[in-house]
């Protein structure tokens, strides 16, 4: 009977062990799931944290790039001190920034280029101004005489000329139209509003609204020139019977029509 309880105490203690050995065992294993999961959420901190400080680096370092090249396209002085255009006025077109803020900084670069393009086609209005100038001369008052039928052309085509640039300038100095060139691209709300921020600030929105004021005079003041020569030249053109040129000189046979054409061209408009 002895020997029969100590086989049973020796069962039920080597049951025991290996229970204790069974727990110790899937404790183990739990501990090391656990640091394998500690670690795994460590990485995983750590790159989230790396890919937070790469986005916000990068997104510092593009604005960064897109401000310094904006405030260069704003400070190029294209107007010499007369009030002509630079010719030789330019941007750099290179696109030096990356993704979507590339597409902002072109957008605002090709805006900006296309007014100094549009700007420098001054000369060629300076030219048909010029050349506006000349008409009254006797020169070309006999050249023509007495329909002048190529005159009233060069008059019509060079007033049209003179105002499509005006329209021109206009709608580029519209801030509207500034604002709304980034509308149409394929970017987000944040480089819409960054786009509009850069483009204009209230100084700039000043300026514009001067420029816009100041077009629309030159355009009302030019458009009159253009008017009187018009006239003066309808004038002759209708009454090609009571003129002559002899001598170099412009003469009428009616007197009430010498006056009414002086008083015409007395009446030449100003342009400030």
């Amino acid at each position: 009977m002895e020997e029969k309880k100590n086989v049973q105490n020796n069962n039920v203690k080597e049951k025991k062990e290996k229970k204790e050995k069974k727990e110790k065992k899937e404790k183990n294993v739990k501990t090391k799931k656990s640091k394998k999961k500690i670690i795994i959420a460590v990485i995983i901190v750590v790159v989230i944290l790396a890919l937070i400080a790469a986005f916000i680096l990068y997104h510092y370092s593009q604005l960064r790039t897109l401000t310094d090249e904006i405030n260069k396209v704003s400070s190029i002085e294209f107007v010499n001190e007369d009030g002509s255009i630079k010719q030789d006025a330019s941007i750099d077109m290179n696109i030096k920034t990356k993704g979507k803020y590339a597409i902002v900084e072109k957008t605002l670069k090709d805006y900006m280029n296309d007014t100094i393009k549009v700007a420098k086609e001054s000369e060629d209005v300076e030219q048909a101004i010029n050349d506006l100038m000349l008409i009254s001369s006797i020169d070309k008052i006999a050249y023509d005489a007495p329909d002048f039928t190529e005159t009233k052309q060069k008059i019509s085509d060079a007033k049209q000329k003179i105002l499509d640039y005006f329209n021109k300038l206009k709608e580029k100095s519209n801030k509207e139209n500034l604002l709304n060139a980034i509308n149409d691209k394929d970017v987000g709300n944040y480089y819409k509003e960054l786009y509009k921020t850069l483009a204009l600030d209230e100084e700039s929105e000043q300026s514009l609204d001067s420029a816009l004021t100041e077009l629309e005079s030159q355009e009302g003041a030019i458009e009159s020139v253009f008017d009187y020569f018009s006239n003066m030249i309808n004038f002759l053109s209708d009454n090609k019977n009571v003129w002559k040129i002899e001598d170099g000189q412009l003469l009428f046979y009616d007197q009430e029509k010498l006056n009414e054409y002086n008083s015409l061209i007395l009446n030449m408009p100003q342009i400030d």
